[in-house]
């Protein structure tokens, strides 16, 4: 077994600082589709599973730090040195580890993540209910806190892709990441992040809500902090185009098909008062 975490990726020959993507709890790389398809024609991008999800193998790891330690064995198979890092969930608590911890890490995006998930005994208890009986009962909990009601209604072909796919994560993967989240507490930590990073909370989102999020923002010395206000936790697939947006923003793609106006795309899904300062940055 080799320190080699599953990845699939795309655009391998454009240059620019390639760009990598984890994702949530029981998700796996190819949640990041929107994105992938967006960036690829810019950068090298690369979505890589967590251990013990999709088509990476079950390691024996248990925390935070050792899924991010697997993430640069990873890249360093890859060839990869320095790189731009999105994170998503438990993707976001790798990332604020990484941005902290390496300096490979060039700037972040942390959307709908935390740092710290409820209580070590919520998630101990998770790890040993999955354990004894499978997930599809938990996946068909998380996918109402993942998705608004309205996209849920709306998407139902969708929805039941998602949840097929969730069910293919291994229970013991998802057993061992409940105990890694049982024991990240990074509230202390995020003030040793000094990469530029992008804070984005769904607005729905009753778990890593806006509230804790911008206390995180205010934690962080070289924070943005956007709301996107039409989607819950899983933005980047509820409101692909706007995540793909603000991702192309902070790092600095320049394409206009990507770079939607504020009048196109955010007025009706963000605070005025934040696009008053995109607005500004601009001219």
């Amino acid at each position: 077994m080799t320190n080699v975490l599953h990845s699939i990726e795309f655009g391998s020959s454009n240059e620019g600082g390639p760009i990598v993507f984890l994702g949530s709890l029981g998700a796996n790389a190819w949640f990041w589709s929107p994105q992938l398809d967006a960036f690829s024609h810019h950068r090298r991008v690369i979505a890589i599973d967590h251990p013990g999800h999709g088509a990476s193998e079950l390691f024996d790891v248990h925390s935070i730090p050792e899924f991010g330690d697997l993430v640069l064995s990873t890249l360093d198979t890859l060839g990869v040195d320095r790189f731009q890092l999105v994170g998503l969930s438990l993707g976001g608590a790798v990332a604020q580890y990484l941005g902290a911890h390496s300096e490979r890490v060039t700037s972040i995006a942390l959307l709908s993540t935390n740092a710290k998930f409820g209580t070590p005994e919520a998630w101990t208890s998770k790890a040993a209910s999955v354990r004894d009986g499978g997930l599809h009962e938990a996946n068909a909990a998380t996918i109402t806190n993942w998705f608004t009601a309205d996209w849920r209604e709306e998407h139902p072909a969708s929805l039941a892709f998602v949840l097929h796919l969730m069910d293919q994560t291994p229970a013991e993967g998802y057993a061992r990441a409940c105990e890694a989240l049982a024991a990240w507490d990074n509230w202390e930590g995020l003030k040793d992040i000094s990469v530029p990073t992008l804070v984005v909370p769904g607005g729905h989102d009753g778990g890593c809500t806006p509230e804790v999020m911008s206390t995180m923002a205010e934690s962080i010395p070289n924070s943005t902090y956007t709301v996107i206000e039409s989607a819950a936790h899983l933005s980047n697939v509820e409101a692909a185009e706007e995540v793909t947006t603000l991702l192309a923003r902070h790092f600095g793609i320049d394409d206009d098909s990507l770079l939607k106006d504020s009048s196109e795309t955010y007025h009706e899904q963000y605070p005025t008062e934040v696009f008053g300062e995109v607005n500004d940055s601009e001219k």
